[in-house]
């Protein structure tokens, strides 16, 4: 509510559009300041601090695994291996299909070790320095055993395994097929064919992870840095076996995810369980190595594709095949990420046929999971990429090929041809308004005059169809206060995205 003078209503203010119009985003000052509030810069009396004991080798037999000198250095309260911590529950990972591979995934590693960061063991001591000092004392010996990090090796079936009770590294395979795909590919005058790869990424938000974790009235509490504050008191709950009522999540300023803070994936619940156990507070910061070798890592996926099209360029049908590297095991959610590629894949265009065969792979890698866009950006460079094949295949203008299959504003609400529904779009509207601004005619003539120069000048085109909104709703509710404010209250947990502006926007 905007004010003028003294308490008067400012009505000219009111009645300018908010939602929709450019407005400095409210949260900034603060942040850019430098008066944010992340995990670390809480500091409780008493705060003990969690280290962790990591795998240096990708895979191998734990031989040798002795605390003792740890235990009895000065300043350590407490040093545990997995056995210590039997009492907790294995994660909770959803599988996107009943005949899944699905090994159990504890906080610490028992019999073996799967990738390099994997921890095995969890120092606490009064300071962070102590604790990572009394991890140098711990007597851990290791024998190396067989290591597979490309994917295709780690599908044959005499590949190094991961898990040797399940017999192979193809955790499941999922085969999706959409409209007559046989018959587009009889029928087709032209067939593109291309193996794409979508490497790995880290996805290393500015701010690490970190957990802290007390006693309140003997209420469990955590302070996270986290994208998901229920989730993750769900998962932490779940794996003390508590009632969700006695676990307390607090979620301040996040620096950061990507996707990558999406879940609690061992050490925070780790951290809880201490807390618990000893009675004080406990707090664990990861360092910049453990991020890149330990946090969920985002992509790695083999696509082989092929495009059936007519000589004039209208696609007639897609089919892949995908590699899914889920790396040493699965993740919260890090399973159903490739399996969006068979629902996407068609992205714009009106493309009547779809195939998609996945096999989702083990690895000796950091596991995988969401990360800036989960599994649908993959999509996308998979189609865009085939369109630009075909074009040259053709040797037509790639903007020409995609306006030749963009579905029609006419036709939205449009279903896809594995059954999604694009509420409604003008593509070729925005395909024609973005070659106007970029002056492509313009780009084209500039890029033949280098080519006859002997330079190379590439000029890109993507398009893309989002998929947003996550599994679940969110609820909210408005309140009017005395003085005519509003106060909204969400469960979202914003990480950078401007949240409190944009609820702001939404509330006026």
């Amino acid at each position: 509510m905007a004010l003028s003078g003294a308490g008067c209503l400012d009505w000219n203010s009111l009645a300018r559009p908010v939602f929709g119009a450019p407005v400095r985003r409210v949260e900034d000052p603060r942040l850019i300041r430098g008066k944010g509030r992340y995990v670390d810069d809480l500091q409780p009396p008493g705060c003990l601090h969690a280290a962790f004991l990591r795998s240096y080798l990708a895979h191998a037999i734990i031989a040798r695994l002795n605390l003792d000198p740890a235990r009895a250095a000065a300043g350590v309260v407490a040093v545990w291996s997995a056995a210590d911590l039997e009492d907790i529950k294995p994660l909770e990972i959803d599988a996107p299909t009943d005949e899944v591979n699905l090994p159990e995934v504890r906080v610490l590693a028992s019999d073996r070790v799967r990738h390099v960061g994997e921890a095995l063991a969890m120092v606490v001591a009064e300071s962070r320095e102590v604790a990572r000092d009394a991890l140098e004392l711990i007597e851990l010996e290791l024998d190396p055993l067989p290591a597979v990090t490309d994917l295709e090796r780690a599908a044959q079936k005499d590949a190094p395994l991961l898990y040797p009770e399940f017999g192979t590294n193809v955790a499941f395979r999922k085969e999706t097929k959409h409209g007559p795909i046989k018959k587009a590919f009889d029928r087709a005058a032209v067939i593109v064919r291309e193996r794409l790869v979508n490497q790995r990424l880290i996805p290393s938000a500015l701010e690490t992870r970190g957990a802290l974790a007390w006693l309140d009235g003997g209420r469990l509490t955590v302070a996270l840095s986290s994208q998901a504050a229920y989730s993750a008191r769900e998962s932490i709950a779940s794996s003390l076996g508590l009632d969700e009522d006695a676990v307390r999540v607090i979620v301040e300023d996040v620096g950061g995810g990507f996707g990558s803070k999406g879940a609690c994936v061992g050490e925070e619940i780790a951290v809880a369980a201490a807390a618990r156990r000893l009675g004080r507070p406990v707090k664990w910061i990861e360092d910049r190595s453990e991020n890149c070798a330990v946090t969920r890592h985002g992509r790695g996926q083999l696509q082989e594709v092929e495009l059936a099209a007519r000589r004039d360029g209208v696609v007639l049908g897609v089919r892949s095949r995908v590699l899914g590297d889920l790396g040493a095991h699965p993740a919260p959610y890090g399973m159903f990420v490739p399996t969006t590629v068979a629902e996407l894949q068609t992205g714009c265009y009106r493309i009547p046929a779809s195939q998609n065969t996945l096999f989702a792979v083990y690895t000796n890698a950091t596991p995988t999971g969401p990360y800036r866009g989960a599994g649908r950006p993959e999509a996308g460079f998979l189609i865009e990429r085939m369109m630009d094949r075909l074009a040259d295949e053709l040797e037509l203008d790639p903007a020409e090929v995609r306006r030749r299959n963009f579905v029609a504003k006419s036709e939205f609400p449009y279903s896809n041809a594995a059954g999604t529904t694009y509420d409604s779009g003008d593509y070729q509207a925005s395909l024609d308004r973005l070659l106007e601004l970029a002056d492509y005619s313009q780009l084209r003539q500039a890029q033949a005059r280098a080519r006859r120069d002997g330079r190379l000048q590439g000029i890109g085109i993507a398009t893309y169809v989002e998929e947003a909104g996550g599994f679940g709703e969110d609820k909210a509710s408005a309140r009017l206060e005395i003085d005519g404010t509003v106060t909204l209250i969400t469960g979202s947990t914003p990480h950078g995205q401007g949240h409190q502006t944009t609820w702001a926007q939404l509330a006026a």
